[in-house]
């Protein structure tokens, strides 16, 4: 936002905003680009900056491997050449679109921002993300998308802006 510009989150003014804050407020975003730490493991994308910790602050690595997992077939990622512990930088770019909305989903966030999240996908998987975002819908989260898709809109949204040139 500009400097004239004011942020309100369920009727709330926020200030100094940051990815920080957006994230304990229950706001989640998967970028176009996805934003991922490619040297890293699926799982520790998922929980990266997140991560689950005992009472000490250990690293709770078996609980999280296990809920990536879980999340990771949710969506519809069924492939048996990864594991949660496979890095990121061997996934190809729909697998690694999947990491991306794995994190955004996982903290049953109030509002998910996507951005063109089905970009690169094959048709199945789309289909599948179509699902988890009308399921994400059902139980209570809004959800907005940025598309190009038509019809993906058609089918996802309750109401549609069209942005040409900026306006």
């Amino acid at each position: 936002p500009d400097s004239g510009s004011e942020i309100y989150f369920k009727g709330d003014l926020v200030r100094n905003w940051n990815s920080a804050k957006a994230r304990a407020l229950g706001i989640e975003t998967v970028h176009q680009n996805r934003a991922l730490s490619e040297q890293q493991s699926i799982y520790a994308n998922v929980f990266l900056g997140r991560e689950k910790t005992n009472a000490l602050g250990f690293v709770k690595r078996k609980e999280e491997i296990e809920q990536t997992e879980k999340l990771m077939r949710t969506i519809g990622y069924t492939s048996k050449v990864w594991t949660p512990s496979s890095s990121v930088n061997k996934l190809s770019g729909g697998e690694r679109q999947g990491v991306a909305i794995s994190r955004a989903i996982l903290f049953d966030s109030q509002l998910v921002l996507l951005d063109e999240p089905t970009t690169g996908l094959d048709p199945v998987s789309r289909g599948e993300l179509w699902d988890v975002i009308r399921d994400r819908v059902a139980q209570g989260t809004t959800v907005l998308l940025t598309t190009q898709y038509l019809e993906e809109a058609d089918q996802l949204a309750n109401q549609i802006v069209v942005i040409d040139h900026g306006r």
